[in-house]
């Protein structure tokens, strides 16, 4: 075997124990969120999450109707329990914003009925602090922006290093990017 099939195998070896370990990380997270042993990913999906998480890129889900985008919100349910499993931590979080009261209280009342750690930021919120049983981190685009504490809390390097994603939620209704 020549030194650049050893390298191209090593290298293989690396890839394929990654996805597999992405794998268990995927599915281990399906029970932490109490889905049932029937649930799966579609490609696209998995390909989203995938991205997200292990290539810890930028990514854009534009899905035709009937594909299933309320099945985004799982995936990026998913990202904080996938992060910690295969990172051996417990304290990742995904900030979502979004502009909609009922999609708010709708998504906290599913994750907090599975024993999930969420937080709404609020204009009035002047001591914002986030435990780290806290997955999910709800406000309007307006908090994030203007709150002088919420952005201060934002800065910390601490906290940053917990946030895993920042998601968008109904982007259409953003003006101004």
């Amino acid at each position: 075997m020549s030194c650049i099939d050893s390298i191209s195998f090593s290298r293989l070896l690396v890839i394929v124990d990654a996805h597999m370990a992405f794998e268990r990380a995927v599915r281990e997270s399906f029970k932490i969120l109490l889905l049932p042993e029937t649930f799966a990913l579609k490609r696209e999906q998995e390909s989203a999450l995938h991205a997200v998480v292990l290539d810890k890129k930028d990514c854009l889900c534009v899905l035709p109707t009937g594909f299933g985008k309320s099945m985004i919100q799982m995936i990026f349910q998913l990202i904080p329990f996938v992060c910690d499993q295969l990172s051996g931590t417990s304290d990742s979080c995904v900030i979502i914003v979004s502009p909609l009261n009922a999609i708010i209280s709708d998504q906290i009342e599913k994750l907090t009925s599975r024993g999930v750690g969420v937080k709404v930021f609020k204009n009035e919120d002047f001591t914002p602090s986030v435990g780290d049983s806290v997955k999910f981190l709800y406000g309007h685009a307006e908090v994030f922006v203007e709150n002088t504490a919420v952005k201060k809390l934002l800065r910390t390097r601490s906290f940053q290093n917990r946030v895993k994603a920042v998601v968008i939620d109904e982007a259409h209704f953003i003006a101004e990017w």
